[in-house]
């Protein structure tokens, strides 16, 4: 069973890249990297055009998904700003760094108006040739 507990309550700050304190991309690498997977790294960018850029271009990286599943990532649009985290194995909920609490688990449906996507990394996805 995937351990996540220790990570709850660490502090969010804009540079964070743990283990005390997370951004929210840090996060989705620490939860990818205990199953197993490795995100790459990117700095985290307050910038608007260039985050934007940075996003497309990582997108590469991911399979976009119809819906949740377990221990896809999840991108939300809040107050126009981009955020994400990790779906659950229970698919229902995700885990991801607020700035008022931290690492934080809170259900999916709470966001349901603000989910922009659900997305896997996708290393292994089929070539297109």
């Amino acid at each position: 069973m995937l351990q996540l507990d220790d990570l709850l309550g660490k502090r969010f700050e804009k540079e964070g890249k743990g283990p005390e304190t997370f951004n929210c991309w840090s996060l989705c690498r620490e939860v990818y990297k205990r199953i197993g997977l490795k995100l790459p790294p990117r700095d985290y960018i307050y910038d608007v055009a260039a985050r934007t850029e940075a996003i497309e271009r990582g997108k590469a990286d991911f399979i976009e998904l119809e819906k949740a599943e377990p221990f896809c990532g999840v991108t939300l649009k809040l107050a126009g700003r981009f955020h994400m985290g990790v779906v659950l194995a229970d698919g229902r909920r995700f885990i991801h760094c607020s700035r008022k609490y931290g690492v934080i688990i809170e259900p999916l449906k709470k966001y349901k108006r603000t989910i922009d996507g659900y997305f896997r990394y996708g290393k292994d996805k089929p070539d297109k040739g």
